[in-house]
């Protein structure tokens, strides 16, 4: 969202720049992503795995992702949310996804192929779901508000 307003305020009378601009900027936020996600998985999730243990690397993802949402909060850019979302997709891919599928191998293939199907379908899916609905809950709550405050005299 902050990239598309930043370029349709860049290109505020041509909306086929400020397309062609955000699908430029989601194209090379793709490839970063894929390019830092490789080479994470290439030189650094095993050498974290043996560090640090799989329960505390799984303990770690989240810890980043707590973090990175405060570094956001507190510098809200669009160069800060690009650097953010980058790295955490990045470790995402490289090291909280492979993490979760060790867990899958002390199991049967029976109660793993159930167990990550499970998962999968709707555990992932829920979530995204509820974070969805909260978001929107929030949207609605703060647009509200917004609205209150420049309209007052909706209150009396």
């Amino acid at each position: 969202m902050l990239a598309k307003s930043k370029f349709e305020s860049d290109f505020p009378d041509d909306p086929l720049a400020a397309t062609e601009a955000f699908t430029q900027f989601m194209g090379f936020f793709g490839q970063a992503t894929n390019t830092l996600s490789f080479c994470l998985s290439l030189l650094g999730t095993s050498a974290v795995i043996r560090t640090l243990g799989l329960k505390t690397t799984l303990l770690l993802f989240p810890t980043l992702l707590l973090g990175a949402g405060t570094i956001v909060y507190l510098y809200p850019s669009l160069e800060m949310v690009f650097v953010m979302m980058l790295a955490l997709k990045a470790l995402s891919y490289a090291l909280n996804n492979p993490c979760k599928e060790l867990l899958y191998q002390p199991t049967s293939k029976a109660v793993k192929f159930k167990a990550k199907s499970w998962i999968d379908i709707f555990g992932q899916r829920g979530a995204k779901v509820t974070v969805y609905l909260c978001d929107s809950a929030l949207v609605v709550s703060f647009s509200c508000q917004a609205h209150l405050f420049v309209f007052p005299e909706v209150l009396s």
